[in-house]
């Protein structure tokens, strides 16, 4: 393990005493790599289980907020080893994790070095916007939850 990190986060997150519990975009890269998306740091089990019970709720509405990851973006996140749902597909490779992010990567590190750049992420982050959204309503769940 090196003493030193080899690689920069950076998250454009609201305020927030929890922020690793609510959706975040980031962007980061290391050495040879780069990668952005959104997603959670830490989603604890409240807002899974809100997620969850959302998207079983109406899986045809989610699985349109969905589509948005194509083109560029795969979801990534650790799945339980049993799962919780095996069906339908599309919807329990999101329902199994215990937290996720979408995510695209590259290797192109020249990209990271032109204005480029800017315009990249500007325009995937605006693709991922619906999933943005869908996720902002689990915070606001969440808070009303709270205040019941």
């Amino acid at each position: 393990k090196s003493l030193y990190r080899s690689n920069l986060w950076l998250t454009f997150k609201r305020s927030s005493k929890n922020w690793t519990d609510a959706p975040t975009y980031f962007f980061e890269f290391g050495p040879d790599w780069w990668r952005y998306g959104l997603g959670y740091y830490s989603a604890s089990r409240t807002t899974m289980t809100l997620f969850r019970d959302t998207i079983r709720d109406n899986p045809a509405h989610f699985l349109r907020t969905a589509a948005c990851l194509t083109p560029g973006f795969a979801l990534e996140g650790e799945s339980y080893k049993r799962p919780l749902l095996k069906e339908p597909a599309a919807l329990a490779d999101w329902y199994n994790r215990k937290s996720f992010a979408a995510i695209h990567e590259s290797q192109d590190i020249s990209t990271l070095f032109t204005s480029e750049l800017v315009q990249l992420l500007r325009k995937g982050f605006e693709q991922l916007a619906p999933l943005y959204h869908f996720l902002m309503e689990i915070e606001a769940q969440k808070r009303r939850t709270a205040l019941d």
